[in-house]
């Protein structure tokens, strides 16, 4: 129990801002022992993110609170998240050596594809809340609020298995057996989150499946020309996940109301 215990305040360390040790450098067991947690921290950042989306609703604007969401979301997470994805925009392009890559992972200032980057993930995030908030209740707007950092953390789930099969090169296994067992224990904390606030048993496995699917991939494509993963690749899958099941939610509800009803 106190493995448990211990492996689940590391996961909430690295996940979020909250000082629970100092701080060292992620290794490959690291990504084994918190991938059954990650579901809850992102329960957690979500639910934090919908109490800075509350309090913003005093506003008279709607777009206030969808700012707000944004807010929290970058301060519970310490930006982490947003400074991952502006490393690897930074650093990961097609025709750039491998070696150029990790160069530009480790400088410390952003290009102006990075700054752009930040910029274009809060101006996706803030829209897509909002489209949500004006079209649903504030009750359902904060409910996909929850789900979207739940998903992206199973998206991050799905990287961190993915990557300790890393070291078989691109020809290797897209999951390894050992990986199995943290990321099914992840899927028994995420599925039941999602049956319970959508309330639908095949959405709720769409969702998982597309996790999944999204952080595999997305891993092993990094990994193909990184012959590794980095820190930096997991937090950028957990924001693109986050970004694009938010906007996946707000045009799915546009094109029920607009063309199915």
């Amino acid at each position: 129990m106190k493995t448990l215990i211990n492996r689940l305040i590391f996961c909430l360390k690295y996940t979020t801002r909250l000082p629970l040790g100092k701080d060292r450098p992620l290794m490959r067991e690291d990504y084994r022992h918190m991938t059954p947690f990650l579901p809850l921290c992102g329960l957690l950042v979500g639910l934090l993110s919908c109490g800075a989306m509350y309090a913003g609703s005093l506003a008279a604007s709607m777009l206030v609170p969808a700012a707000f969401t944004a807010l929290g979301a970058a301060f519970f997470t310490g930006g982490q998240p947003l400074a991952d994805l502006a490393h690897m925009s930074d650093a990961f392009l097609p025709w750039r050596r491998r070696e150029d890559v990790l160069e530009q992972l480790s400088a410390p200032r952003l290009t102006w594809r990075g700054v752009l980057a930040i910029v274009l993930a809060i101006v996706l995030r803030v829209s897509a809340v909002y489209i949500l908030i004006v079209n649903l209740s504030m009750m359902d707007a904060a409910r996909m609020v929850v789900l979207a950092a739940v998903f992206g953390r199973m998206v991050l789930a799905s990287g961190a298995a993915a990557s300790v099969a890393v070291e078989a090169g691109p020809a290797g296994k897209l999951i390894d057996g050992v990986s199995l067992g943290g990321l099914f224990l992840a899927q028994l904390l995420f599925f039941p989150l999602f049956d319970i606030v959508l309330t639908d048993v095949i959405v709720a496995l769409y969702a998982m499946a597309a996790a999944v699917l999204l952080g595999t991939v997305g891993a092993k494509l990094v990994s193909a020309k990184l012959r590794g993963i980095t820190e930096e690749t997991l937090g950028m899958l957990s924001e693109v996940g986050e970004v694009l099941f938010l906007w996946a939610s707000a045009f799915l509800y546009v094109l029920y109301e607009s063309v199915i009803k």
